[in-house]
């Protein structure tokens, strides 16, 4: 509502909008527009030091992607 998350005392409840790998979903979360990334979260097994369990921060989502497309062309080249 008014592009912001319902709170649980209102009935907000969180729901699964997509399911798949961590390079998958962070695909998703970058094709959503970024005026909306704070109203998602992703959900995965943790991975220190970087990754916790929920991925919520956009910045730190936005990091990720970007250095997974470096590495990914780091190793085929």
């Amino acid at each position: 509502m008014n592009n912001e998350r319902l709170p649980s005392a209102w009935g907000g409840m969180p729901y699964l909008i997509y399911e798949g790998t961590l390079d998958e979903c962070i695909k998703q979360f970058i094709s959503k527009p970024p005026s909306q990334h704070h109203l998602y979260e992703i959900h995965t097994r943790a991975q220190p030091p970087l990754i916790t369990a929920v991925l919520s921060n956009a910045e730190l989502i936005i990091e990720l992607a970007r250095l997974r497309e470096f590495l990914g062309k780091k190793t085929s080249d």
